[in-house]
């Protein structure tokens, strides 16, 4: 990390100019003339969605200066039920809650908090979703890797807390070959095969904090002066590209993937009880989704999986957040 600085940074310019990125896509790429389209709207329009999900998250901290070394926090939660409404094809809302412990489970790695809020309005040539994830509660789960007497124990950070707010939009660059309503919320319904290339871009604020120093002690050697750091905020902008394609089969059936690649920058600042840091660098990202499953003018169900990774760099630390998701959902349409 670099010590903070006054002044108009690169990264600034980058933040700018990314607003437009998508609208640019759609000028230069987009088929502003809808065909018919592969897609339509169920006569019930409301559809409420029970589910069930497994969630699994990791914050690895691995220092750049020997790449053997790191620690990877991860929370201690089991599966969560939710509940997800949607509406016409214009809204999808979500929000869970974190399943009990069994008490030994409890005792070997503590326990977590978790909050979870998702808001999805998938319109017709570009989405929005935005959302805030809060996690308090982590062990280390690598810890035999580097304490040798931890015989079988793991470190446990209760005070440790990572929270994230985002902002992602999703251009469709042929909105008459490929709904996102259709595939993450079933509030419409493919007609046909369908697929089509994607634009997206990210913003999400990232920070974390602990009453100790986040990296441990037996690893504190490997990461200079960012050893002691114990709380920080990122902002970060990311740019992509990816593609998203639905297979419908019979009448009801369907099963879909989509993947989103991209680059971007951070603004950030981390703090230890004596030192501010800059840390104005790179970051990365990248995100899968699969699901199958039945979209009837009544029943829906199914099951989806994602993947969703992103990175941020500094001169000492790269620090990697990587959360997947397993949901298997039933609903009905009103």
């Amino acid at each position: 990390m670099k010590r903070l600085r006054s002044g108009r940074r690169p990264t600034e310019w980058f933040f700018s100019l990314s607003l437009c990125a998508p609208l640019v896509l759609l000028l230069l790429f987009g088929e502003w003339s809808i065909a018919e389209t592969e897609f339509k709207v169920p006569e019930k329009k409301f559809l409420i969605k029970p589910y069930i999900e497994i969630p699994g998250l990791l914050l690895e901290l691995k220092s750049n200066f020997n790449k053997d070394k790191s620690v990877i926090w991860a929370p201690n939660y089991r599966a969560q039920t939710g509940l997800s409404l949607a509406y016409n094809g214009w809204i999808g809302v979500s929000a869970a809650g974190k399943g009990d412990l069994r008490q030994e489970d409890q005792a070997l790695k503590g326990d977590t908090s978790y909050t979870d809020f998702r808001f999805r309005f998938p319109w017709r040539r570009i989405s929005f979703e935005f959302g805030y994830q809060r996690t308090r509660g982590f062990f280390a789960e690598n810890t035999s890797a580097f304490d040798s007497s931890a015989n079988g124990t793991y470190l446990k950070r209760p005070d440790l807390q990572l929270e994230s707010k985002y902002l992602q939009m999703i251009a469709v660059l042929k909105p008459d070959r490929y709904s996102l309503a259709a595939a993450f919320d079933q509030s419409e319904q493919h007609v046909s095969d369908g697929g089509s290339l994607l634009a997206v871009l990210q913003f999400i604020e990232t920070g974390f904090s602990d009453s100790q120093a986040i990296i441990p002690v037996p690893l504190q050697a490997s990461f200079g002066s960012e050893a002691l750091v114990n709380r920080g905020l990122f902002r970060t902008v990311n740019m992509g590209i990816g593609y998203g394609h639905l297979f419908r089969f019979r009448e009801t059936v369907y099963a879909f993937g989509q993947i989103l690649a991209g680059v971007g920058a951070q603004m950030g600042k981390s703090y230890s009880d004596t030192q501010e840091f800059s840390a104005n660098e790179s970051s990365f990202l990248l995100k899968a989704d699969l699901g199958f499953g039945t979209n009837g003018e009544d029943w829906v169900s199914g099951i989806l999986f994602s993947i969703d990774s992103n990175s941020n760099k500094t001169s000492a630390t790269e620090l990697s957040r990587r959360l997947t998701l397993l949901q298997i959902f039933v609903g009905y349409r009103l």
